[in-house]
């Protein structure tokens, strides 16, 4: 047996990860008490909301991820979450380039709520951005070790099967051991 992680205890331990995770921004969000209109703290609340959001969706994923019953399900599962957050993280991309140029514009109008009404906004696609890269990168390593694990597995099993009753000029283990 291979002592490689498998597949379903590295998505137990990114389960336990996310938890962890959430627990973490949601008392980010609740810790403070009463908000005293400090912008800093405003906007390190918003970003906890938004990250605690994403794990949280990260981790319902996850969890059906794992309930599936076929590794091929499973893989099938955690690429398509991959992607979506993949997505996620594009979408909040071009809607932060978009609402940057916006919110200069109101600068320029010295519309000083629109453009404390926009950075908010901002705030929360670049947490999401960030949140949902992060999440994608690491769903693409366990991905890219599941498959690069397996592909050894089966050349490894393929090198047997074809090398199975054939003369080798490579002498076994068993065989120089015996002389």
């Amino acid at each position: 047996m291979s002592s490689s992680p498998t597949l379903h205890s590295r998505l137990r331990v990114l389960v336990a990860k996310t938890f962890r995770a959430s627990q973490l921004y949601s008392s980010m969000r609740t810790g403070r008490g009463e908000s005293s209109g400090n912008l800093a703290e405003i906007s390190n609340d918003v970003r906890a909301g938004v990250w605690y959001k994403v794990h949280a969706e990260l981790q319902a994923g996850l969890n059906e991820a794992l309930d599936l019953g076929s590794p091929a399900q499973v893989v099938t599962k955690v690429a398509q979450l991959k992607q979506h957050f993949e997505k996620m993280s594009s979408d909040a991309q071009h809607i932060i380039e978009r609402g940057s140029e916006r919110l200069v514009q109101s600068v320029h109008r010295q519309e000083f709520s629109t453009t404390f009404k926009a950075s908010l906004e901002l705030i929360k696609c670049k947490a999401k951005m960030q949140a949902s890269r992060v999440i994608a990168d690491e769903l693409e390593s366990i991905l890219g070790s599941t498959r690069a694990s397996s592909q050894v597995d089966s050349l490894f099993e393929q090198g047997t099967e074809e090398h199975a009753g054939q003369a080798s000029n490579v002498i076994p283990l068993r065989r120089r051991v015996g002389r």
